[in-house]
């Protein structure tokens, strides 16, 4: 999957894939079949992919290490893991409504989530910013609650986090990259907008020329810190291929 990616990302988001299934490896079965099943069902790593956009600096810096956003982006998939595999909780509670549940199942769930989450808060705090931590709790915060408003006694309506996970992740990158005020502003909204046209085109079923990548969008890259255009643009054209019919 990763071999889909430009140069520009691919090389980052492959210490990351590495990385996460190092946390899957240092778990016993079935724990890490668990989240090793949510690694791979978790790419392309577009959380990651977008922090790793805007971690990148306004000028180019001799000897600039990406340690610290490849850290973020390991900690941003390990948070969408850990938030999927608890999801599995809620889906099991209702399916057995009124029946006997497998509590091994249920404690495995858990245990695996709850490992997801801790060695997310790990590879945030290697960021060395606290503030990074602190958004990844407000986010955690907004996504729990929207998640609790989904649930109803015998349904639930499962609540995409996407948008509020690569939102955390782009505000993080930014600290990380140290950016003025002004263009995090705007490398935040042009990130949301990415990320909405990306997903109304995946879930969309007309003709995929109407929903083709918006001038308006590839103009906005060009405004954007130079460092990081030609990710935005990899990414954005990696979009198109992905989400062509």
């Amino acid at each position: 999957m990763l071999q889909a990616f430009p140069a520009s990302l691919r090389a980052e988001l492959s210490e990351v894939q590495d990385q996460l299934l190092h946390v899957s490896a240092d778990l016993k079965p079935p724990l890490n079949e668990l989240v090793t099943n949510q690694v791979h069902l978790s790419q392309p790593l577009i959380r990651a992919s977008i922090a790793l956009s805007a971690g990148c600096k306004n000028v180019n810096t001799v000897g600039e290490s990406p340690e610290k956003r490849i850290s973020l982006g390991i900690a941003l998939e390990l948070l969408h893991i850990a938030l999927s595999i608890h999801k599995n909780l809620i889906s099991t509670g209702i399916a057995g409504n009124g029946l006997e549940v497998d509590k091994t199942w249920v404690g495995t769930i858990i245990l695996a989530g709850d490992y997801c989450f801790s060695r997310s808060a790990k590879f945030a705090a290697q960021t060395g910013i606290p503030e990074v931590v602190a958004i990844f709790s407000r986010a955690l915060q907004e996504i729990n609650e929207k998640h609790l408003r989904s649930i109803d006694e015998n349904f639930y309506v499962d609540y995409d986090e996407s948008i509020e996970l690569c939102t955390a992740g782009c505000q993080a990158a930014m600290l990380i990259a140290d950016l003025p005020t002004d263009v995090k502003m705007s490398t935040l909204q042009f990130s949301s907008d990415l990320l909405s046209w990306y997903s109304k085109r995946l879930n969309s079923s007309s003709n995929q020329s109407s929903l083709a990548f918006p001038e308006e969008l590839d103009r906005r890259i060009n405004e954007l810190v130079p460092t990081q255009q030609q990710r935005w643009r990899d990414l954005a054209e990696w979009m198109v291929d992905k989400s062509g019919h």
